[in-house]
């Protein structure tokens, strides 16, 4: 019997719509293989939207977590994934995820963040000398990453190298994932992680009015207990949040 829920087969990814028509149909609320709740009808999505504090959200991490333990018998040493993701906002629930919100909002300076995203667009708009540009490689591609990079006070020659990094890791994000993805993945996290992980070496010592400096005054401030590891984690939740979603506003 062929499943109800296969976002990932070639013809539901061509056109995924038969899928959600039939999802309705047979199973509005449906329980996928890897125990997420699957739900297509609208009054169901707009019930839980009103009332988000009688839900949790799903559980990627804890899945995540079953299949790098999982692979770790098996030798494979996959645990830089779930290092990664162990502070993902969108991942988390109240109160952790309204603590780590509250603060995060308190640091960003929506000024400051307009002023660096008008230079990055003017930078590069105006580095294009042709009369015709691949608007979405030229142009949207670079913008978050340009922009994040200097928003959080990492060196902005690094912004092509994490753009690279962040896409890989945002491969964390797909619903399921082969064993050789889950590899390149692993891969992606831990040279993420390192590079953080000197990044705030050198930037806890020396901090300034970026967004990370602020980050790590706000936790001192509230006296609240932030591990490296946790901290790398919210670090590169921060430079990834608005890479895909810019780009394709753009494109759109």
């Amino acid at each position: 019997m062929d499943r109800l829920w296969e976002p990932n087969a070639p013809a539901n990814r061509a056109n995924p719509y038969p899928m959600y028509a039939r999802l309705r149909q047979e199973s509005p609320v449906h329980q996928s293989q890897s125990g997420d709740f699957i739900l297509t009808r609208h009054a169901d999505i707009k019930s839980i939207l009103l009332n988000a504090g009688d839900y949790r959200s799903g559980n990627r991490i804890d899945w995540m977590t079953r299949q790098v333990h999982y692979l770790q018998n098996k030798e494979e040493d996959l645990k830089a994934i779930t290092d990664a993701m162990n502070r993902f906002i969108v991942m988390m629930n109240p109160p952790e995820h309204t603590q780590l919100r509250s603060l995060l909002m308190e640091a960003w300076d929506d000024r400051e963040v307009d002023t660096i995203i008008s230079e990055n667009i003017q930078a590069l708009l105006g580095s294009i000398k042709t009369p015709y540009f691949d608007v979405i490689k030229e142009f949207a591609e670079p913008l978050p990453a340009m922009t994040m990079t200097r928003i959080m006070g990492l060196p902005l020659t690094d912004y092509i190298q994490l753009k690279k990094l962040a896409t890989g890791v945002l491969r964390c994000l797909d619903v399921y994932l082969s064993l050789s993805q889950l590899v390149k993945l692993d891969e992606h996290a831990r040279q993420f992680i390192a590079y953080l992980d000197t990044f705030l070496t050198q930037k806890e010592t020396n901090l300034s009015n970026d967004l990370v400096s602020k980050v790590i005054r706000q936790y001192k401030s509230k006296g609240v207990p932030v591990s490296r590891r946790e901290l790398i984690s919210v670090c590169m939740f921060l430079f990834m949040a608005g890479e895909e979603t810019t780009v394709n506003l753009i494109g759109t």
